[in-house]
């Protein structure tokens, strides 16, 4: 029997790419190549005093006493093999930690991370192995990037030649899974066959109770198979969902879905998602399950591709559903799931801390008395800043008797874990465990100046408040996490704030918490909505996205709490955030307020509802939008914003003169009021529509004094729209113009967090100005930017915007049968009006003179039965073939 080396040792990991097509197409040269592959494998690492301790199947895992070895072992096995079978390495240098005859540990976890990211044929190795062998020159930095146990960045190298692609490290694929601030530690098993599971399941649901690590581990799952999801893999956290009705508006907020004219936001959900591959992660469905369970069935029923993973208490009873119920870890000895967690958590209290024969026996008797729930482990590692192995375990012992006299919860489990979370508790002081309890009034968050005005009252000051704050972070009650702006993020865990909301009800302070919430998130909402629409809009939107769900429970709670008066003093703050920057999730809220019980009995009625015809407008539900407005101009004729609603409306239902109309009350009205944002943008909106059905010059003026009245602001989202208006009014007399106007609606948004809605239009207009100045080059180039940006964001109308004026323009360059492709796939999606008829009916007459009549219908009818992504593939792969200059 061979002795395995011990100690500081460099392992590699290889493994076949392409393996299972490859089984499947040719089974024979398959056994042939593979048998090849052992044998190469078997010469080489004996020939470098190397030891092959596992075959995986499709690859190998050897261990080399000296880095140097190692390295030379990839390379020569590399050379054999590149005729053989595309085979990708890694390699790291790490302690070897052994067991009966076998490896396991953090080191050899991370070699197999390494070898992940690589593509076939090539070597790649750790920096503790690249350090070992750096005089060699075939070295090559590829830079740090984050591996799929989602925790710290390694510094990756390449060994030897050759030229592939971008690491299929995270840094590189499509994804909203954020970096973990602890190691994955146990479950190794486990996520490997979940990794099957999702691949062969279209809907697997982890079940198990709160904190026995269904989460953690959906995440490192969903790492493993991000690789295989051509669209990426994407959390969707439901935690702060208090209502199943806002359930699709937060799915579409978590993958940037916009919301599509005519469609719910469910429905604009499963559109944005339908033809794409990718991996959902719906983690806390419990509380809202029956709601979660219908999207989730919709999605599956209409998006072939995309691939269900949902953490749950309890599962989703939906057909072709894999329920794989999330065991507590394993306890059996040291070397355990449960105690290897609890090392490694209790390392970050106490760096230097090993099992010895000192704290074995208590240490082993901790991880058993917590039935191997993770989440109470890691409660009890973090004590040991404070305490020993002993003296934790002989205080578990005490809460674990008083929770088996059945005082708290039916199901054992949930006592373990309300045993853990109840004794942590216990360690605060009276004062910690008020600001605890209180801090249950936050949903998704909150900032150090959110407790002080939520918390503080005559028994705690704003100042005890923070101290406090900091004394709960610190152990480990909540989290703190840095801000983009600087400054610190609290959050708490979900079981933990559950636990504070119980705590906080038994003391009857429940009422009074969400009252004082929603009091304060509508004050600051008010002090910040100047802000928002000023120069100082792109350092507040993300902010305003950070508090979404704060936002959202506080209007729930004070409609709840028959406060009207605060429910719609937040939705007068939002303003036209909540509406026209659909990413924020806020869309529905100025419908949920107008829905309620006497609204419409309520002085501010009117701007409500107003707010809520807007939201109608951005849903694509523009006959409702309509009743709704008319309704309030018929009471109120200075009801600026549901005229401006009426313009909107009437403009994309194509009643060129009741869009006209409107458009000049809003602006009339805000003239009276000396009102300049709100004037700004009435004057974008009144010289778009009226250059689309008149073609009137003065909205060239209208549209200037939109500019000149959106810098004085400063305000991005402001700027981008005049801008935008600008470049489209100019495009009807001064192609250079429109060119230079859309471009600078372009560089604001990239330059700030404004609105993306109106991006591909402003390409898709200069594509248009592009013909009139005989740029082929930038006609191609603008063309592609603008279909490239619709498909990454689905807003599709803005792709027929593109295939109209890109259309348009290739006709006049000689493109005709593509322009009338195009042209074709625009008339069946986007109606016209007043001028841009005309427009359409130049270029499509030009087009039938010079093409036979056959050709011509054919071309016109190209697109018919295309999706939208079909459609801007198709466009994409013209523009490219036009730049090429195939015929």
């Amino acid at each position: 029997m061979e002795i395995l080396p011990t100690g500081t040792v460099t392992f590699l990991f290889s493994d076949i790419e392409g393996s299972t097509r490859r089984w499947q197409e040719d089974p024979g040269a398959m056994q042939a190549a593979l048998s090849e592959h052992d044998a190469i494998w078997r010469d080489v690492i004996d020939a470098r005093h190397g030891y092959l301790f596992k075959h995986t199947g499709d690859g190998v895992v050897a261990v080399f006493p000296s880095a140097s070895d190692a390295v030379k072992a990839s390379v020569d096995a590399q050379t054999r093999l590149v005729d053989v079978l595309p085979v990708r390495m890694g390699l790291h240098t790490g302690e070897a930690e052994l067991r009966d005859g076998d490896y396991f540990g953090s080191t050899l976890n991370r070699c197999a991370r390494l070898m992940g990211v690589a593509h076939g044929g090539q070597v790649v190795c750790s920096a503790a192995t690249a350090e070992l062998v750096r005089d060699r020159g075939d070295l090559r930095d590829l830079g740090e990037h984050r591996l799929r146990d989602l925790s710290r960045a390694e510094r990756v190298w390449q060994v030897g030649g050759g030229d592939f692609a971008a690491l299929r490290s995270l840094n590189n694929l499509p994804t909203n899974l954020r970096p973990q601030l602890s190691s994955f530690v146990g479950r190794e098993e486990a996520a490997v066959a979940l990794t099957e599971a999702v691949g062969a399941a279209r809907l697997v649901t982890l079940t198990g109770p709160g904190g026995v690590g269904k989460t953690r581990l959906a995440l490192q799952v969903a790492a493993e198979v991000l690789a295989r999801f051509e669209n990426g893999a994407w959390l969707i956290e439901l935690a702060p969902i208090t209502d199943g009705a806002a359930l699709a508006e937060a799915v579409a907020a978590a993958l940037g879905a916009v919301p599509q004219p005519g469609l719910s936001f469910a429905a604009s959900v499963v559109e944005f998602v339908r033809y794409k591959q990718m991996l959902l992660v719906f983690d806390n469905c419990e509380h809202v399950v029956d709601d979660v369970a219908g999207l989730i069935e919709q999605i599956l029923a209409d998006a072939p591709r995309v691939h269900v993973l949902a953490t749950s208490r309890e599962a989703l009873a939906l057909e072709g559903e894999s329920i794989r119920p999330v065991r507590p870890m394993t306890v059996d000895d040291e070397a355990s799931e449960a105690v290897r967690l609890f090392v490694e958590r209790a390392r970050g209290a106490r760096p230097e801390f090993a099992i010895d024969d000192a704290n074995r026996s208590s240490v082993l008797d901790i991880c058993r008395r917590l039935d191997g729930v993770p989440l109470a482990i890691e409660l009890a590692a973090a004590r040991l800043g404070a305490m020993g192995p002993a003296d934790i375990a002989q205080r578990l012992d005490e809460r674990f008797r008083l929770l088996a006299a059945g005082r708290r919860a039916r199901v054992e489990r949930h006592q373990t874990l309300r045993a853990t979370v109840d004794w942590s508790y216990q360690l605060l002081d009276p004062a910690e465990q008020t600001v605890f309890n209180r801090l249950a009034a936050f949903s998704g968050g909150w900032t150090a100046d959110a407790a002080q005005a939520v918390i503080f009252d005559d028994t705690i000051d704003e100042w005890q408040v923070l101290d406090l704050l900091t004394h709960l972070v610190d152990k480990s009650m909540v989290n703190a996490t840095p801000d983009d702006q600087g400054g610190v993020r609290y959050s708490m865990l979900e079981t933990l704030r559950q636990y504070a909301q119980e705590r906080l009800d038994e003391r009857g302070e429940v009422d009074e918490l969400r009252a004082r919430h929603a009091r304060h998130v509508a004050a600051w909402l008010a002090r910040i909505e100047p802000l928002l629409k000023s120069r100082d809009e792109p350092v507040w939107l993300p902010r305003l996205a950070a508090e979404r769900d704060n936002i959202v429970a506080a209007v729930d709670w004070a409609l709840g709490g028959d406060d009207l008066d605060t429910a719609i003093a937040i939705v007068a703050a939002l303003d036209w955030h909540a509406f026209m920057v659909p990413g924020l999730g806020l869309t529905t809220l100025p419908l949920v307020v107008t829905n309620s019980d006497r609204c419409e009995d309520h002085p501010a009625y009117g701007s409500v509802a107003a707010a809520a015809a807007q939201s109608l407008c951005v849903a694509g539900r523009m006959a409702e939008a309509i009743d709704l407005a008319e309704g309030l101009v018929r009471q109120d004729r200075s009801n600026w914003l549901a005229y401006s609603a009426l313009a909107f409306s009437y403009n994309h239902t194509n009643r060129g003169a009741d869009a006209l109309a409107a458009a000049e009350r809003v602006v009339d009205i805000s003239r009276v009021a000396d009102d300049p944002w709100v004037l700004a943008s009435a004057l974008s909106t009144l010289s778009t529509v009226r250059v689309t059905y008149t073609a009137d010059p003065s909205a060239r003026g209208e549209a200037a004094e939109a500019v000149a009245r959106a810098e004085r602001i400063g305000c991005p989202t402001l700027l981008h729209l005049a801008y935008f208006t600008r470049g489209f009014v100019e495009e009807y007399s001064d192609a250079e113009q429109a060119v230079q106007w859309c471009r600078k609606a372009i560089d604001v948004l990239e330059a700030s967090s404004a609105s993306a809605l109106l991006t591909g239009s402003a390409y898709a207009t200069i594509c248009l100005a592009a013909a009139e100045l005989g740029d082929r080059d930038l006609l191609l180039t603008s063309l592609r930017d603008a279909v490239t940006f619709t498909r990454a964001s689905t807003v599709w109308f803005a792709l027929y915007h593109a295939c109209e004026y890109g259309g348009q323009a290739l006709v006049r360059f000689g493109h005709v049968e593509t322009a009338v492709r195009l042209l074709g796939a625009a008339s069946t999606q986007r109606p016209l009006g007043g001028a841009e008829i005309e427009k359409r009916a130049e270029a499509l007459a030009e087009a039938r003179a010079l093409l036979a009549e056959a050709a011509y219908e054919a071309a016109f009818h190209f697109a018919d039965g295309m999706n939208p992504d079909e459609l801007a593939a198709y466009v994409l792969a013209e523009v490219e073939r036009l730049e090429r200059g195939d015929a």
